[in-house]
């Protein structure tokens, strides 16, 4: 049984770290409107975004899901479903900042010298 709960924790944890980092993505476009700068939406967005999808197909894929029972598998799938919506959501939200930026003139961001 606790194999279980460390495998439920584990695609909580995956989960919880993803959409954390939804939710920097939005803030980073958000500035970006707000401060009228260009974002790297095809770059580091992009692949953050990548990255995240990849980390969400993990999730279902692994030989811990047959571990589950059927309602906990549910679930999660259930909720992975959700967030790989809401990363498609973003996905497009951030080509549409895009093209806002290339529309209204935002300045390019100039990188900091160190």
């Amino acid at each position: 049984m606790a194999t279980l709960r460390e495998s439920e924790w584990v695609h909580l944890e995956t989960c919880e770290a993803l959409e954390s980092k939804v939710a920097c993505i939005l803030r980073e476009l958000g500035d970006s409107i707000k401060k009228m700068m260009k974002c790297d939406a095809e770059g580091c967005v992009s692949e953050q975004l990548k990255a995240a999808r990849e980390d969400l197909s993990f999730i279902i894929s692994t030989s811990k899901m047959a571990q589950l029972e059927d309602a906990q598998v549910l679930a999660i799938a259930t909720f992975v479903f959700l967030l790989m919506e809401l990363i498609g959501k973003v996905e497009e939200l951030a080509k549409e900042v895009e093209e806002l930026g290339d529309i209204a003139g935002f300045r390019t961001p100039i990188p900091a010298f160190s």
